[in-house]
């Protein structure tokens, strides 16, 4: 709690310093085929910050916080290939079950789907083809 009032303490900190650090902690997210912009956005983000913060001499540090980790939030990866989940420390077989599960019951949902669609529109065209047959000549244009 003393970390985050000291955070958004004005005679601590310039007001932009907290907004900064709770998006960077907590919203931003990377990734770049090429590891050196992983890099450098860490870098930016760790420079945005400090230009933020005041220095106090009497402070471990000068009073300047350290970075949040943010190896997690930017990482050096290829977006257009997937990754194979059969080789997957997590991709068990319960998993595979499951998702079996769910394709069957997204298929049986999509099913019910069409089947209460055409419950729905069964009725409508009946009446459709009655008034059609009423009027040989409407027939003739609806075929």
């Amino acid at each position: 709690m003393l970390e985050i009032n000291e955070a958004f303490d004005q005679s601590i900190n310039d007001p932009d310093y907290a907004r900064k650090l709770f998006l960077i902690e907590n919203c931003i997210y990377g990734v770049d085929i090429q590891p050196i912009a992983t890099q450098i956005s860490k870098l930016r983000f760790f420079i945005s910050l400090v230009v933020e913060q005041k220095v106090i001499p009497e402070k471990e540090n000068f009073g300047i916080r350290p970075l949040p980790n943010l190896e997690t939030k930017f990482v050096a990866a290829n977006t257009l290939i997937g990754i194979a989940k059969e080789h997957s420390l997590f991709y068990t077989d319960e998993i595979k079950n499951l998702e079996k599960d769910l394709k069957k019951s997204k298929t049986q949902a999509i099913f019910c789907t069409l089947q209460r669609y055409q419950n729905q529109i069964s009725p409508k065209r009946q009446r459709t083809e009655r008034i059609h047959s009423g009027y040989p000549r409407a027939r003739r244009y609806a075929a």
